[in-house]
């Protein structure tokens, strides 16, 4: 079993440029063992599978739009809940209807995958099948997944 980890297949080249200027685009792109640029196109490229937590949030689906538009990943999967008597899936859509993925085609929506469960869950409330599938193909995870549990705690002023 391969862990998931967050860092896996980072790509980087060392800087060519002096110091005080800033590298350009094609300085981070090239695969190096050396230091340097981390890229975020070379990272998310078309081997990449993410498992994207929050996507229905501000900075989650800011993220997901971002990995839509900006990157090759091959498969994106987002983890949901149903919500008041709608499915994942159904959220998905209604998500990737949205005004913010106006200039997501169809062609970048048919990576993302809905997956149901719950971070508040143990194993994230994942069913057996689903688990096995994400240990076996997720190499990156973006935790960007929020809860509101902490708005129910009574907090007692500081003395």
């Amino acid at each position: 079993m391969q862990p998931l980890h967050a860092t896996a297949g980072v790509r980087v080249k060392e800087s060519t440029s002096s110091p005080g200027t800033t590298a350009g685009p094609s300085d981070a792109a090239e695969p190096s063992s050396g230091r340097g640029l981390y890229s975020i196109a070379a990272h998310y490229d078309s081997s990449c599978c993410v498992l994207l937590t929050g996507a229905t949030g501000y900075i989650g689906s800011l993220v997901l739009e971002k990995l839509l538009r900006s990157t090759t990943a091959g498969r994106i999967f987002v983890l949901l809940r149903p919500r008041r008597g709608v499915g994942p899936q159904e959220r998905l859509a209604a998500l990737l209807d949205g005004p913010l993925f106006h200039l997501v085609g169809p062609e970048h929506a048919a990576r993302v995958t809905a997956v149901a469960g719950d971070i508040l869950a143990p194993r994230l409330g994942l069913f057996d099948a689903d688990e096995a599938a994400l240990v076996g193909s997720v190499d990156t995870v973006v935790h960007a997944a929020a809860s509101e549990w902490l708005g129910r705690l009574q907090w007692e002023p500081s003395r």
